[in-house]
């Protein structure tokens, strides 16, 4: 931390003002409640709801609901996306920075089942990266054939929060039978960093730049890492080796820091992309900085 001595006009004993400022912020509990929208929480499916999660009304099924859910909810339903295809979608959080505090995950959900011959699933877990490596893990899930909810849950997540970095995930099938709905709200997972904050206790100086993307070479997905010096404009984006763009990462406003964006290995329309070599470019600070991945498939 930093101390940084005062003194005021008249002040009979200045060497007693002082003021400390940690260089890390203290973990929280992340909460997303999508009344705002998405949230930075992303799909994989690639299509709109009905035929893909994606925020609705909370009344969108009034009665399954989950608790508590406000005006908006996180809704999938295979019912209306109609028959002829097989749905299903995983909903993904934003990155999160665990540590020592990261102990329960929490939500509020309901997963209709379906009945007879028309049936879904919803499945519960957190993907997490670690030196490279990516894992998922399957914590919970809701059976077909039966109602769930609507209500609470919670999971036990403390095993992995000595990893990198982590999403959570709400996994939803309808095993190809036009089965029926799921939605879930209020997410919440204890004593975490989103990805755009500094990880505890990190005191080294802020140096600009991309620092790594891990795994690379890049089978299915990767997490890049990279340092801002000041609060303002970021922006992150992966080019193909013609200098086209292939998809946006991030472009907003973010504070100084260490940071890590995950990347799921598609492009704009959700599509995976071929095999390649491919540029993942960091732009803020009127700075830009540019490095190289392999794609392998």
């Amino acid at each position: 931390y930093t101390e940084i001595y005062t003194e005021l006009v008249g002040d009979e004993h200045p060497e007693n003002d002082t003021c400390s400022i940690y260089s890390s912020i203290p973990p929280f509990d992340l909460i997303w409640d999508f009344e705002t929208g998405w949230q930075d929480w992303t799909h994989t499916n690639g299509m709109t709801f009905p035929a893909g999660w994606g925020v609705e009304r909370s009344g969108t099924h009034s009665g399954y609901e989950p608790p508590d859910p406000g005006d908006s909810t996180m809704w999938v339903d295979s019912d209306a996306g109609g028959s002829g295809f097989w749905i299903h979608d995983s909903a993904l959080s934003p990155t999160i920075i665990p540590n020592t505090n990261t102990v329960w995950l929490k939500y509020g959900y309901c997963n209709y089942g379906g009945s007879g011959g028309w049936l879904n699933e919803l499945h519960v877990g957190i993907r997490y990266f670690t030196g490279g490596a990516s894992s998922a893990v399957e914590l919970t899930m809701y059976p077909s054939g039966v109602q769930s909810g609507p209500d609470w849950d919670s999971v036990d997540v403390s095993t992995y929060n000595t990893s990198d970095s982590m999403r959570v995930y709400f996994f939803f099938d309808d095993l190809n039978t036009w089965g029926f709905w799921a939605s879930f709200d209020n997410v919440m997972i204890s004593g975490t960093y989103p990805g755009v904050a500094e990880k505890p206790g990190e005191t080294m100086p802020l140096v600009f730049g991309l620092l790594k993307i891990s795994p690379n070479p890049v089978k299915d997905d990767a997490t890049v890492s990279y340092t801002t010096t000041r609060k303002g404009p970021v922006s992150l984006k992966v080019y193909d080796c013609a200098g086209r763009l292939v998809r946006t990462l991030i472009d907003r406003n973010e504070i100084a820091g260490h940071k890590t964006v995950y990347w799921d290995g598609k492009d704009a329309n959700h599509r995976s992309v071929a095999a390649g070599v491919y540029f993942y470019r960091l732009v803020a600070e009127e700075k830009t900085a540019t490095k190289k991945m392999v794609v392998v498939r």
